[in-house]
């Protein structure tokens, strides 16, 4: 009698099956990745937007806390005499701040400055007048008493974020010079690179005087 045996199957897993899986955990070491990569440029966006909103938003509190016109009467618009852009300390009223570039920017804590790294700090101050037609800010040729304060500041990586506020001449500074006078300083929107969207405002009732 001939004994006759069956081929035994060798346990464990086949080339294919063994390709299989390979490719299948790659796959989800990929897709968890790119899932970790997004959160952390997520992270760095949301970072990025603080920061800038911040320093921004400190630049403008600088200005709109300084008088309308010059203390001292000088005529002219923007810098005068014995005041330099490159020191912000001398700039003594609101448009001596208009063309105002840093790099690196830098943002006033207390009494002194302190340089805020990788950041670009541009500022311009024009002349402004609502619309009596259509009701809407408009830019003004000559002085009407409101002035628009644009702050715009660039991240270490390129992106641009900007605000604008108003100005009166009968601001909260200077009211002690103007009876009467009703104050004015107002964010009015901010424009971060992922489009514009209000972060603040007051509504704008105490317009200057007609």
């Amino acid at each position: 009698m001939t004994l006759q045996r069956r081929p035994v199957r060798a346990l464990g897993f086949t080339l294919v099956e063994a390709t299989m899986c390979i490719v299948i955990v790659a796959l989800m070491l990929v897709a968890g990745f790119a899932a970790a990569g997004s959160s952390a440029r997520a992270r760095l966006t949301l970072a990025e937007q603080r920061s800038g909103h911040a320093l921004i938003r400190g630049v403008l509190a600088e200005i709109q806390q300084r008088p309308y016109t010059d203390p001292e009467l000088l005529a002219g618009f923007g810098v005068e005499g014995g005041e330099s852009r490159t020191d912000r300390s001398t700039l003594d009223d609101v448009d001596d701040y208009e063309g105002l570039t840093e790099s690196p920017a830098l943002v006033l804590q207390g009494a002194t400055f302190s340089r805020v790294p990788g950041w670009q700090l541009r500022v311009s101050v024009t002349f402004a007048r609502f619309d009596q037609t259509t009701g809407k800010l408009a830019a003004s040729t000559s002085d009407v008493g409101l002035k628009l304060i644009r702050v715009t500041a660039r991240s270490p990586r390129g992106v641009e974020h900007a605000a604008e506020a108003l100005r009166s001449a009968t601001g909260f500074v200077d009211l002690a010079n103007a009876a009467g006078g009703r104050a004015m300083v107002a964010t009015i929107g901010l424009s971060p690179a992922d489009g514009p969207h209000m972060i603040s405002a007051v509504p704008l009732m105490n317009a200057p005087p007609e």
